[in-house]
């Protein structure tokens, strides 16, 4: 059998960003992981926003991650000869008076110190045009985007061509402790460690059924905008839009934690949040252009998350030479570079990992605010 440092299961956000690191340490490694072109990674928006959610609070950790991740990718476009890393400033549509207030008073008078640290300002919105903005709105910076599925398939490619990466449906319940290192007889590979980057299915294999996921379902229209809408960047409102190449759009995205798949059919509740999305991005729209949304595609994947919406990584309860890098529910674009450091610092290095990412931390599992 053919030996290596690292086995990385799942080649998605997480596996991904842990192969680079791993191959930037000059570990060797194989990745295994399924052809699945609907998987989370490769639907996500991949936005990596800096200012989130209705309190208008900084991203958790942002400078840290923001900054790995402003670094990382750039780093990996030049080496692979691809672009998917727009880092550019994203722009938010108030949706109240209330919602302005709250930014102006945390944001425009108090700019932050850091380069990479979250700044808003009031802006100009004639350029969007098209779209409703009554209380007007402001740019956020320093904000990106990762073009998930050229950034994925980027990586697949370069670690094939270097024999280490192997598709396949793998069962990891065959996989067994021999002596120090893990065996995996499938593709005749010992590893001395293992991690587990598979997302929403580590709870189907026995390594880490365990670990305290709380998935929600995202769904993401395709659209053709209405002639005469012109949105050239991201914008946040009660929907997302981002452009896309063509000319589209796509516009998301739900939380459901009840339909916990990513099948599109005809089920009244996927028909449902279809229907939601097409509403928040109408309540966008000046009236003229309300009903002229052409949908092309819809997609829906489930996302990782956590009780407490932070990561989980670290170390298998009793295998000492297993983990898990997973958690990371819609931020896997802005995280993954940072956390596959520590876990890998972690495994070889025998750093420590804070109790806010161990994923063995107590935690209450209802839903956060």
């Amino acid at each position: 059998m053919k030996s290596v440092d690292l086995l990385i299961v799942g080649c998605g956000l997480a596996g991904a960003a842990l192969a680079w690191q791993a191959h930037r340490m000059g570990l060797s490694i194989a990745i295994v992981d399924r052809n699945d072109l609907q998987s989370c990674s490769m639907v996500a928006a991949g936005l990596v926003t800096p200012i989130t959610g209705t309190r208008a609070a900084a991203s958790w950790e942002w400078d840290w991650f923001f900054g790995e991740a402003n670094t990382f990718y750039p780093h990996l476009e030049q080496l692979l000869q691809k672009k998917f890393w727009r880092c550019e400033p994203t722009t938010r549509i108030f949706l109240s008076e209330t919602e302005r207030s709250q930014f102006e008073s945390k944001w425009f008078d108090n700019p932050s110190s850091c380069l990479t640290g979250p700044n808003a300002c009031a802006i100009d919105l004639d350029k969007v045009i098209g779209i409703m903005a009554p209380w007007g709105g402001c740019e956020m910076a320093p904000a990106a985007r990762l073009d998930t599925a050229t950034y994925l398939l980027a990586t697949r490619e370069f670690f094939r061509q270097r024999n280490d990466f192997f598709e396949m449906e793998l069962d990891c319940d065959s996989m067994e402790q021999v002596g120090s290192q893990v065996s995996l007889s499938q593709i005749g590979m010992r590893a001395d460690s293992i991690v587990f980057c598979q997302g929403v299915d580590s709870r189907r294999n026995g390594w880490f059924s365990d670990l305290p996921l709380h998935p929600a379902r995202g769904d993401i229209l395709t659209i053709d905008p209405p002639s005469g809408v012109r949105i050239d960047h991201v914008l946040h409102h009660d929907v997302w839009v981002v452009p896309v190449a063509d000319g589209g759009l796509k516009i998301g995205a739900t939380y459901d934690r009840k339909t916990l798949d990513g099948i599109v059919d005809q089920r009244p509740e996927v028909l449902g949040w279809q229907n939601e999305i097409l509403g928040r991005w109408g309540n966008l729209l000046a009236p003229e252009f309300a009903n002229a949304t052409v949908v092309r595609d819809h997609q829906a994947a489930v996302r990782p998350a956590s009780y407490d919406r932070k990561p989980l990584i670290g170390r298998h309860r009793t295998v000492s030479n297993a983990y898990c890098l997973n958690g990371f529910g819609s931020k896997g674009s802005l995280m993954s570079p940072a956390l596959a450091r520590v876990l890998l610092e972690f495994v070889i290095k025998r750093t420590s990992i804070s109790p806010h990412l161990d994923w063995q931390r107590p935690l209450r599992k209802t839903k956060q605010p």
